[in-house]
């Protein structure tokens, strides 16, 4: 069972609204809730938000919608919400987790932590709610990259960059025994994913899980959650299954 959040019937976006541009005392601040989920619409927003040149708000929630997988909505300034997309937990992903990105022709894209065989998918969601698979990461859970979180990076070019938790190296004692301690990936346009850094564990760090930042020199930058070993945290088996290579 997915625990991610806080869970609850409720949840909110909110805002705060300044009374100007120039910054005010914190006791001129305003704060207005935008919109109220119920499970119908989505529960758990626990990604960040994206704006495009319209104000319009896009987002994810984690549980909730038609399959309660999850659901990708968008907000307009008005505060009228509908939802984009159901997640269904299996061929098109669930438990969407993180922010999305948004390309100039206004098509969005993000990870799902859920997808065939446990994975997690890469996907494209289109402004007429329609989704593409972009790449499942399901497989071989030892070597394989599995459970992409954080946002993802587009470069100019279209490729995408991410990092997923598990994955990579196994096999040094404690840490990374099982399911590897996670990758930093490129998927480029031609639907290739390739491996730019394994994780080892220890000193090296483990399961990279936040957003990446790149540099004017294409440095990318990030964090892990663990930095000594990654046993304690094998337990999040993102659908495990024996593996021999």
């Amino acid at each position: 069972m997915k625990t991610r959040g806080s869970g609850g019937l409720m949840a909110l976006l909110a805002v705060m609204v300044f009374a100007t541009n120039a910054i005010q005392p914190a006791q001129a601040q305003t704060y207005k809730v935008l919109f109220t989920f119920d499970i119908a619409d989505g529960l758990n927003p626990i990604g960040g938000l994206v704006r495009d040149g319209a104000g319009t708000l896009y987002g994810t929630t984690f549980f909730g919608g038609t399959y309660t997988n999850g659901v990708a909505f968008k907000l307009t300034k008005s505060g009228e919400e509908s939802t984009l997309f159901n997640f269904n937990g299996g061929s098109e992903g669930g438990f969407p987790n993180s922010s999305l990105i948004l390309d100039q022709a206004g098509n969005l894209y993000g990870p799902a932590e859920q997808g065939v065989n446990g994975g997690g998918v890469l996907f494209e969601l289109s402004q007429k709610g329609k989704e593409k698979v972009l790449y499942n990461f399901g497989g071989c859970v030892c070597i394989r990259p599995r459970g992409p979180e954080g946002a993802l990076l587009m470069d100019t070019s279209g490729n995408l960059y991410g990092a997923t938790v598990l994955g990579g190296v196994k096999g040094r004692g404690p840490e990374c025994e099982l399911y590897g301690c996670g990758t930093i990936f490129r998927f480029d346009t031609a639907g290739k994913r390739q491996v730019l850094y394994a994780f080892k564990g220890g000193k090296d760090g483990a399961y990279p899980s936040g957003p990446l930042l790149q540099d004017a020199e294409g440095n990318f930058y990030g964090a892990a959650e663990n930095g000594a070993t990654c046993l304690a945290h094998n337990s999040r088996t993102w659908g495990a299954g024996p593996c021999s290579s």
